[in-house]
């Protein structure tokens, strides 16, 4: 009887250590699994990190461009015309026509709206009309153009 009940002792000793082996195997093979996905994750993550890092470095980089100053060529088309106090005043007249250009986004601007703001007006100095034709623009953060004047009469 002692034998039969050591038996059944040992019996259910050695199901729970066979239970228990193949549970531990079982259990291993999912951490194992899991232990590899995690790190495939890990992985992408290091990417994507680097890649959101570059991209804000990009964009940081990217910033909006405004036009910050307004610089005016003067040439006259009868260089008798081209007095130093003519220059000036043409310049400040043009200057207070694109007054409004000045902070405005570049990619917003149009290139032959400015250019008709100017070309064929008609400016008064010195009881004299000289008119404006523009020959050339550059929108950058500063504004370039250039502008040849002829006197009314000549025209």
């Amino acid at each position: 009887m002692i034998f039969i009940r050591r038996s059944v002792i040992a019996s259910f000793i050695i199901g729970i250590l066979v239970g228990a082996a193949t549970l531990n195997i079982v259990c291993g093979k999912h951490l194992e699994h899991a232990k590899l996905e995690i790190e495939k994750l890990e992985a992408k993550l290091a990417d994507q990190t680097e890649q959101i890092t570059a991209l804000e470095k990009t964009l940081a980089q990217r910033q909006v461009l405004v036009v910050t100053g307004i610089e005016v060529h003067v040439s006259f088309k009868d260089e008798a015309l081209n007095e130093e106090y003519n220059t000036l005043e043409i310049e400040k007249s043009v200057n207070k026509l694109l007054k409004d250009i000045r902070g405005k986004k570049i990619p917003s601007l149009d290139p032959l709206l400015i250019t008709s703001i100017i070309e064929g007006r008609s400016i008064k100095i010195s009881n004299e009309e000289y008119i404006l034709s523009v020959k050339s623009l550059l929108i950058s953060e500063k504004l370039i153009i250039y502008v040849e004047i002829t006197a009314k009469e000549d025209m």
